[in-house]
């Protein structure tokens, strides 16, 4: 019986046609010097590199699904058919967040897809900007960027 079930599925998924290249990565402690990253701070990368690289934003319903929380949604059309998908999700289960990049209706990673990931590993990398006040210069010269 169990075996007439998987077979019925498999015939199913074949004739629907279940396809979709999917790929997920962790925010690794070492993009947050040893620590965590704030959601905001994953949300502000998300959206910066797929605004830079011509996605668009779906609404964020932070809807659940399997054993995920979906914390931002954005999309690309890499041609008439095909699109990628950037997701960024936190696991139920132990708190991670992931990006999910989903290539669709592919069996393969986008060339889009690879450079993606590497926009977002970058930009995860690089320092953050100090959002601390600047001291007076008490006593030093500075340069005038006005001709007196």
């Amino acid at each position: 019986m169990q075996s007439r079930i998987a077979m019925f599925v498999f015939a199913v998924l074949a004739l629907v046609g279940c396809d979709g290249y999917a790929h997920s990565f962790r925010v690794s402690p070492a993009y947050a010097g040893g620590g965590s990253l704030s959601e905001h701070r994953l949300i502000a990368v998300a959206s910066s590199v797929a605004r830079a690289r011509g996605y668009t934003q779906k609404p964020a319903t932070q809807s659940q699904y399997a054993r995920f929380t979906i914390l931002a949604v954005f999309t690309k059309s890499t041609s008439e058919r095909e699109w990628v998908t950037l997701e960024l999700v936190r696991d139920f289960k132990d708190g991670a967040d992931r990006f999910i990049i989903l290539d669709w209706p592919s069996f393969t990673r986008s060339d889009e897809s690879r450079a993606l990931e590497a926009a977002i590993r970058n930009r995860l990398a690089a320092p953050q900007a100090s959002n601390q006040t600047m001291q007076p210069t008490a006593g030093r010269r500075t340069a005038s960027l006005y001709n007196d």
